[in-house]
């Protein structure tokens, strides 16, 4: 070896180490040697060797080469011993041996990187041929046959071999366990790096389980008393818990892993069942559970595990995994009722929390049974089991959560109308299981249980759940007036709604707005006796309190009841005009007939400004005064036309129309409307109809007449464009459009509300609209009727489609637009002069 340092490489040490093995090499070739001295010189190189070892750098690129130097300086020494050993020399020879081993054991571990392990190779052979050497001299040890000259010294070798051997396997155990632990969980050993974000698989698991029975069978064969601790290692729960669930994850490669894994925590069971430390095995139980759930088990055997591991001190984790098994509906729900009786002979405060727990996961469990009957019966059965138990009392806190949970499933199905299984709901929330808080809320889930039997039409079920009620409170008797005025009597209905609402008023806590309700139901359900009774209900009520608003309401339901009592019975005598005209007796009711119509006619106007959100009423009256002018005309045919009376049936038509859509913009366009809108575009093309019937009659008497009715066909084209909008009826768009282009006398604002329509519409298809913008683009021009600002927008968006759509012949239309519209735009600059200061863009 070079005593030159080598550039770039450890330098710490290294000068001495080279001047060491350099003074010995001469003396290892001498042929006379003083062994004593050379001895010496070798413990020092062993010391230098170790003491490079312990203070060396981190090795950089330099580092290989003195490495490789180191090795092969060692292993000269290593060989050089075996020669001394062969010569047979005496005590001295066998010193310099040892010496010679030592001092190349220490070259050869300076020349090793910083604390190597095998198990950094990864080669599993090697792993295995290191440990078979490392037997087979413990067996040469053993078999080595006994004299009188290497007793001591082989006694000597033994003690230290098996003090060594103590410690490397425990640690070697601990190592190969640990390497299997790190590839079950998806990552071969690697130091430094982690395994968290890696997810465990069969094919990892499978090569982990190799190691992990390594470490276990060097464990079952090193003695007790070899180290503390190995009792716990042999007898422990970890270990064979972990090989279990390495069989468990290796179980997706190979299914019989699974039989494996159950069969080592069956074993692993059978030890601890007598274990007073219950909760310190729950491992074991939970890794039972889940093999037997991959094993997909039947409900029996799941039963008697979930048994098994049912601790209540693990309430939340056992209620969690409960919830992964939530398609075994039957199975979930049976657990959930016995771990419920077991909580409740629990005296200790851990089952009374459990007890709560378990109530609250059972109703949210079954809510989401689909079979009904078996989800109320299990919550049902579940509340009987606590009220048996004399001694205990659900806590308020539990109660009202319990409570919350079954209003909010009865609401759910209350709002999809399954009437009977919100009413089942309803009711289990008037357990006596949940009497803590019964005052409170019990009342409340009967009369919504009432108001569900009330829709299926059962009011024997009604009425028998409100009488449970307290009979203090005005909601009760509330739905004791629904109960009756929906049952229908003559009689009997009638008192029975008629009391109801004498001890609404009487309750402590009545609320106004159930009289204002009950008039309208009276109203609409016929009732005339109980609306007298509710609305003299209603006047003591409004003499016997101070405040302006309170009157305003009742004035205006009942200027509304009112309204609806005279529209029914015009609608009755229209009847009577109906069956006098197939009797052909017209003429002789002719003046009633004049005064009905008008009548109606100058109600409805008056009603027009003077009532609110009252749409639909006075276009019922408005049609009412057209039908009766129609056979007004009928019975005067003989005196000859009145053209008054053709005016206002134009005028009563135009203003049902008007009405009725007034009152679908009211409502908005979320609320279902479709009849309504179709019944809107029939009465425009009757008006229309009518108009020209009345045109071609000459019956349109002078030129201020006409203007108005073309008003009104302008107006009522804008409201059916509107109302096809809405039913997506775009062929009838586009005939609207076409029927307002043709008319004479038609104004560019009719031409603009039907263009905004069209253009805020988002369904409109690019086809209508641009048919429509080109349709009123002509009538425009055609009639001089010309907004240069809405023109241009018009323009720009149809030359916008035509360039979409990318053929010659579309660009060439584009391009003829355009320069219909420059020359537009210059033509109204001109006429304007010079107060024009702005150009207005068409692109």
């Amino acid at each position: 070896m070079s005593n030159k340092k080598r550039k770039g490489g450890p330098t710490l040490g290294i000068q001495e180490l080279y001047d060491s093995i350099t003074g010995i090499k001469p003396k290892l070739s001498a042929d006379k040697t003083n062994d004593a001295s050379l001895i010496s010189d070798l413990h020092t190189l062993a010391n230098l060797a170790e003491s490079f070892v312990e203070h060396r750098q981190k090795p950089n690129k330099g580092w290989l080469l003195l490495a490789d130097e180191l090795d092969r300086e060692g292993v000269n020494l290593w060989n050089m011993s075996s020669a001394i050993l062969r010569q047979g020399k005496d005590q001295e020879g066998r010193k310099l041996f040892a010496a010679l081993r030592l001092a190349a054991f220490r070259l050869v571990e300076a020349g090793l990187e910083q604390k190597p392990g095998i198990q950094n190779i990864g080669s599993y052979d090697l792993a295995g041929a290191v440990l078979s050497a490392a037997a087979k001299i413990e067996e040469l040890l053993i078999n080595t046959p006994p004299d009188d000259v290497h007793t001591q010294s082989r006694d000597r070798a033994l003690i230290v071999y098996y003090t060594c051997r103590m410690e490397a396997r425990e640690q070697l155990a601990s190592k190969i366990l640990e390497i299997g632990k790190g590839i079950a969980r998806g990552q071969p050993f690697q130091k430094g790096k982690s395994s968290s974000n890696v997810v465990p698989d069969g094919k990892h698991a499978q090569d982990a389980i190799k190691w992990i029975q390594k470490a276990l069978s060097l464990v079952e064969n090193m003695a007790t008393s070899e180290a503390p601790g190995i009792l716990e290692l042999k007898v422990g729960k970890f270990p064979r818990l972990l090989k279990a669930r390495v069989y468990y994850l290796a179980s997706s490669v190979d299914e019989e892993n699974l039989d494996r894994a159950e069969a080592t925590l069956r074993e692993l069971i059978t030890s601890i069942d007598d274990t007073p430390d219950i909760v310190d095995f729950q491992p074991v139980r939970w890794m039972h559970l889940a093999v037997l759930r991959r094993k997909k088990a039947s409900d029996n055997v799941l039963f008697e595990a979930q048994n098994v591991v049912g601790v209540l001190t693990t309430t939340t984790i056992f209620l969690q995994e409960l919830r992964g098994m939530a398609q075994q509906q039957m199975l979930v729900t049976q657990i959930h009722q016995h771990l419920l009786e077991t909580a409740l002979v629990i005296p200790e405060d851990t089952g009374r929390v459990a007890v709560d727990k378990m109530m609250l996961a059972l109703i949210f469990h079954c809510s989401r049974d689909t079979d009904h009957g078996r989800a109320i019966k299990a919550v049902r059965d579940a509340c009987s089991c606590v009220t048996e138990r004399g001694d205990y009392e659900l806590p308020k806190v539990p109660t009202t959560a319990c409570q919350s949970l079954l209003w909010q499933f009865g609401e759910r199905h209350y709002s999809a109308k399954a009437w009977d299984k919100a009413a089942d709901w309803f009711l289990l929330g008037t357990h006596d299981v949940f009497k803590s808080m019964a005052q409170n809320n019990n009342a409340k889930c009967l009369r919504k249980a009432a108001l569900c039997y009330i829709q299926l039409r059962e009011y024997a079920r009604a009425t028998a759940a409100i009488r449970r009620c307290r009979n203090n409170e005005a909601a009760t008797h509330y739905i004791t007036f629904l109960i009756a005025i929906n049952q229908g009597l003559e009689t009997e209905g009638d008192i029975s709604a008629i009391r109801a609402i004498q001890d609404v008023v009487q309750a402590k806590d009545f609320d106004r707005r159930m009289l204002l309700l009950a008039t309208q139901l009276a109203h609409d359900a016929g009732l005339k006796a109980v609306l007298l009774a509710v609305l003299d209900s209603l006047l003591q009520f409004l003499r016997s309190q101070d405040g302006f608003e309170s009157d305003i309401e009742a004035l205006t339901i009942i200027r509304k009841t009112l309204v609806q009592a005279l529209i029914g019975h015009f609608k009755t005598g229209n009847d009577v005009c109906d069956t006098a005209q197939e009797k052909k007796n017209l003429p002789a009711i002719v003046k009633e007939l004049s005064w009905l119509w008008r009548t109606a006619y100058n109600i409805a106007v008056q009603g027009c400004s003077e009532w609110t959100d009252s749409e639909e009423q006075l276009a019922e009256l408005f049609d009412l005064s057209r039908a009766f002018m129609d056979l007004y005309r009928k019975a005067s045919v003989t005196t000859g036309p009145d053209n008054l009376v053709h005016d206002h049936i134009i005028l009563a038509s135009f203003s049902s129309i008007s009405c009725r859509v007034f009152a679908v913009r009211r409502l908005g366009a979320n609320v279902e409307q479709e009849e309504t809108r179709k019944r809107i575009c029939r009465d425009i093309d009757a008006f229309k109809n009518s108009v020209k019937l009345a045109a071609n009659n000459a019956q349109l008497h002078d030129t201020f007449e006409e203007d108005r009715v073309g008003s009104m066909i302008h107006v009522s084209l804008v409201f059916e464009t509107e109302q096809r909008c809405y039913l997506k009826d775009w062929e009838g768009v586009l005939t609207s459009i076409e029927e307002a282009s043709q008319l004479l006398k038609v104004k560019a604002s009719t031409f603009e509300a039907m263009a905004d329509i069209l253009w805020v519409d988002k369904d409109c298809p690019v086809d209508v609209l641009y048919s429509a913008l080109e349709a009123i683009l002509h009538a425009c021009l055609d009639r001089d009727y010309l907004s240069v600002e809405k023109f241009s927008r018009w323009l720009r968006a149809i030359c916008t489609i035509l360039l979409a759509k990318n053929t010659t012949a579309n660009r060439t239309k584009a391009i003829g637009y355009v320069e219909q519209g420059v020359s537009v735009i210059e033509e109204n600059s001109k006429n304007q002069g010079s107060d024009v200061q702005k150009t207005h863009p068409i692109i």
